[in-house]
């Protein structure tokens, strides 16, 4: 990672890289009302350690019109270089960067679909939850002209969470007509304040 200015150029200012190794499997089973699938992903990151990504999904076949499905599991994602991310936060003005990221951020999904289909007409109820943990932010620390910055784990966590619909009626073979729409509500009570938020939601 790297920042360049009119002046002059820091490289790798954090000494950030890593490496991973990953490994996939799955199992399915179908059938005449219900049918779902179980997945882990595994990985081996160089820094964090191992990370296990445990997914489950299942499609309940109410009747021939109607098919709710769950799915939950979690998932991770490294926290990149602060460089990387925003690089118009830092400037060459930055004394020094201390990175004390102690934990990749994770997440933890559940949602809830039912579709419902009769003839020429398809519903869809949505909802959806996430609640998102040890996600990475920069504090900056100001003395003077001195100006440094701690890119670190940030306690607590974040939920999102939300309501969708669409609808499609087919009025042809070639014609179709879509009316969709959505809600969501974050909610921020529960995470550490006063960090600058360098990845966001949007």
């Amino acid at each position: 990672s790297a920042i360049t200015n009119d002046i002059s150029s820091l490289t790798n200012p954090d000494g950030y890289s890593y490496s991973t190794l990953s490994f996939l499997g799955s199992a399915n089973y179908s059938g005449e009302k219900v049918d779902f699938e179980l997945s882990n992903r595994t990985s081996r990151h160089s820094q964090f350690g191992t990370l296990p990504v445990f997914r489950g999904k299942a499609n309940f076949h109410h009747n021939q019109n109607i098919v709710s499905t769950v799915s939950a599991g979690n998932a991770f994602a490294t926290p990149s270089s602060s460089f990387e991310q925003n690089h118009e936060l830092i400037t060459t003005e930055l004394s020094g960067l201390e990175r004390t990221i102690t934990k990749p951020t994770e997440s933890v999904n559940l949602s809830y679909n039912t579709a419902f289909i009769y003839e020429n007409f398809q519903l869809n109820l949505n909802y959806n939850y996430n609640k998102i943990s040890n996600i990475a932010a920069l504090e900056l620390h100001e003395d003077g002209a001195t100006i440094n910055g701690e890119f670190r784990t940030l306690g607590g966590y974040y939920e999102n969470q939300g309501i969708a619909f669409d609808s499609t009626i087919f009025a042809s073979e070639t014609l179709f007509f879509t009316l969709a729409g959505e809600k969501y509500w974050n909610d921020l009570s529960n995470l550490k304040s006063g960090y600058l938020m360098l990845a966001r939601t949007e």
